[in-house]
């Protein structure tokens, strides 16, 4: 089946607007794309920081959380990632059939760690990783829009609680699973 022009706004108003036949193949590849466009947007920064300031294990912490952020953070404006714009694909909330809010979308991120078992799980059931039964959520399929449309939502995006709240969850997480690796980093150079 060929993705239709079911969005005129790139906003879902109902269940009726989106269609439910994903397959793993479409979720492969929007996860692949995602990673690729991320990786390739992020590791730079990674490596221009860590050239510009090799000696700062604290900076260091702050990139990390920074791009691990980034990262968990990827689908929170409607549900849609940049490659989720390309492949036609959005991430709903299972309950209202709205995309999902940047709280979900980022508890669905927190299984990135794990991303391996998540690629088997989505041979399984494309449409609903492990961190979318955390969640809440599913991906669906969608209109297709460029992926530069994620800039016009960005100027257009009113930050709120949740956003805050959201991105609390994705540094406190950071923290939590890279903070202990850094912390000692940090106090075996002070103590050098």
């Amino acid at each position: 089946m060929t993705n239709k022009d079911i969005l005129d706004d790139l906003t879902i108003f109902s269940s009726e607007n989106y269609q439910d036949d994903l397959t793993a193949k479409e979720r492969y590849f929007s996860m692949f794309l995602d990673h690729v466009i991320l990786c390739g947007t992020l590791l730079p920064l990674i490596f221009l920081g860590y050239f510009l300031n090799q000696n700062s294990q604290f900076v260091d912490l702050l990139l990390l959380i920074s791009t691990f952020t980034i990262y968990l953070s990827k689908d929170f404006l409607k549900g849609r990632s940049v490659a989720k714009r390309i492949t036609g694909q959005v991430v709903i909330d299972q309950i209202t059939g709205l995309p999902a809010s940047e709280i979900k979308c980022v508890i669905r991120n927190l299984t990135i760690p794990v991303w391996l078992i998540e690629i088997i799980g989505v041979g399984v059931t494309p449409n609903k990783r492990i961190g979318d039964s955390l969640a809440g959520t599913k991906v669906v399929r969608t209109s297709k829009a460029p992926g530069i449309s994620i800039f016009t939502d960005i100027k257009t995006y009113r930050p709120s609680i949740k956003l805050l709240l959201s991105l609390l969850i994705a540094i406190g997480y950071t923290l939590l699973v890279f903070g202990p690796f850094d912390m000692v980093s940090m106090l075996q150079e002070m103590l050098a």
